[in-house]
């Protein structure tokens, strides 16, 4: 099965989070020791938004939903390179009027 793309635009006000995964020990004199715990030990977590009309959200609710939080799939950061991501949730907030508002995490993950 071929893996999917997320492809609606989002805000331009995103936050990122790189995280590293390190194991760290201590010794009992201060000193300290640190090694990657993989051959790619720094993953992205962005939050994302997405404000709009209930039938553009409705599409994107549609994808999300269809992922489950369990299927991958691409999604490219504006003016970054293609990451493989997961969102586990979303939120939903009404802005008044018509207007709709989601907003996730999509947390990078390696396969």
């Amino acid at each position: 099965m071929a893996i999917e793309t997320f492809g609606w635009p989002v805000e331009a006000k995103l936050t990122a989070e790189h995280k590293f995964a390190v194991r760290t020990v201590k010794f009992g004199d201060g000193y300290e020791q640190r090694q990657a715990l993989s051959l790619r030990p720094k993953l992205q977590t962005w939050e994302v938004t997405l404000g709009g009309l209930p039938e553009t959200l409705s599409q994107v609710r549609a994808f999300l939903d269809a992922q489950a939080g369990v299927r991958a799939f691409y999604w490219t950061p504006p003016g970054r390179e293609r990451l493989l991501v997961k969102v586990a949730e979303y939120r939903e907030a009404h802005q008044g009027g018509k207007v709709w508002q989601l907003s996730w995490k999509f947390e990078e993950v390696l396969a």
